[in-house]
């Protein structure tokens, strides 16, 4: 039987997935019932997404770019941010994984919007799937970035 592991949202570090403090940096872990309940507080939250006729003729459309690469010439760094959400998992099926992962990038983008920035670079993202229970958890650590203008 494999042991069951989750990374922790402060460092990254692989640990057991029922401690309540990380063996590596010591951050106090969220339950899993606490994860949920974040994503549920996270999933209510509605977010307008669609413009109003006005903006899309008086402004054009503002890309947030998320991505794995360093943080490129024209941006300045301005905080590290993390995230964890979780999900029901349905085994062999592609498409539910991808509709999480397109999920997970969705809420990058609306954390770096809440904080007024302009985009997310060194980005990784961990993906754990539990078997026994259908569950699937993302969490990403990523640096927000601000355009130098």
């Amino acid at each position: 039987m494999a042991l069951k592991t989750r990374f922790c949202p402060n460092c990254g570090a692989e640990i057991p997935i029922d401690v309540k403090f990380c063996t590596k940096c010591g951050y106090k872990q969220p339950s899993i019932d606490e994860l949920e309940e974040m994503n549920k507080e996270e999933a209510t939250t509605t977010v307008d997404v669609e413009p109003s006729e006005k903006q899309v003729d008086d402004q054009p459309e503002i890309v947030i770019p998320v991505s794995a690469g360093t943080i490129p010439d024209g941006y300045e760094f301005k905080a590290n941010e993390s995230m964890a959400l979780s999900g029901h998992y349905v085994p062999d099926d592609d498409q539910s994984l991808d509709e999480f992962q397109h999920h997970a990038f969705e809420k990058i983008r609306s954390i770096v919007k809440k904080n007024h920035c302009d985009g997310a670079f060194n980005l990784v993202i961990q993906t754990q799937i539990d078997g026994d229970s259908s569950k699937m958890f993302i969490f990403a650590y990523f640096d927000m970035v601000n355009s130098v203008k």
